[in-house]
């Protein structure tokens, strides 16, 4: 299975995607950082690329996970593996840009202001119900990635 993440949405603080599966079903917004040619630890969008999707457990947020939706092996996140100068990038719920150091974030819906900070709708309901059992189900099932797609046009920041 490959699903894909193209941007639709940019500013110098956010940038606002869609996730799809190969048939371009929407699944769900994406919020992530702002893309810059030079990595800014904690402040800079995944790049461009094709990551495989793995399950792996996180010392920091399984636990979280787990209360809220069980599982045998102890909630593993979605994991995004050979990104390029980043590690642990792990999709999770958060309601904007802040809530993240580099990891995509999952929600039903997005709002946008240039000048601030986006805002994702019922983001923990969209991963419960609708992310988490889907492309985990995927990746139990066999090989898995996610295809991030610079689609978007809007300032790149150096």
């Amino acid at each position: 299975m490959i699903y894909l993440m193209p941007a639709f949405h940019q500013t110098t603080l956010y940038t606002l995607s869609l996730l799809t599966d190969e048939d371009e079903e929407f699944i769900c917004f994406i919020c992530q950082d702002a893309q810059r040619l030079t990595k800014v630890p904690g402040q800079t969008r995944i790049p461009a690329g094709t990551y495989e999707l793995i399950l792996e457990n996180s010392p920091k947020m399984s636990p979280v996970y787990q209360k809220y939706l069980p599982t045998p092996d102890g909630h593993p996140m979605v994991t995004l593996v050979g990104v390029p100068q980043y590690t642990q990038v792990r999709m999770h719920p958060g309601v904007s840009e802040a809530d993240t150091l580099g990891c995509p974030l999952i929600g039903y819906g997005a709002t946008t202001n240039p000048k601030s900070t986006s805002r994702l709708i019922n983001s923990r309901d969209c991963y419960l119900e609708v992310f988490y059992p889907r492309v985990s189900a995927s990746i139990k099932a066999g090989k898995t990635f996610l295809k991030v797609i610079d689609s978007a046009r809007g300032p790149v920041l150096p």
